[in-house]
């Protein structure tokens, strides 16, 4: 979550073993799982899209605390400049 689904201040600024560690596809699942989740939590997605969201987002995370990180992600999605709490203090 350092880069906060960031493809790009990733590909900018991590070390190597940091660029190393996730691959380009994995970066685009979570690029695509927050977005569409933000359209699910923003009440901006059909009924059909929410529950094929919903059940990705089970099929593709293992964990509650990857769940939460994602739709914190998602609900987030524009309002960075909105918080002065880093984004590990919610947490």
């Amino acid at each position: 979550m350092k880069y906060k689904g960031n493809d790009d201040a990733l590909s900018r600024v991590a070390s190597p073993s940091e660029q190393t560690s996730i691959i380009q596809s994995d970066w685009s699942k979570i690029d695509r799982l927050v977005r569409d989740l933000y359209l699910v939590v923003n009440k901006l997605a059909s009924k059909e899209m929410e529950k094929r969201v919903l059940d990705k987002l089970e099929a593709e995370l293992d964990t509650e605390q990857a769940k939460k990180q994602i739709y914190w992600l998602a609900e987030n999605l524009n309002s960075e400049s909105k918080s002065t709490k880093p984004w590990w203090k919610f947490w």
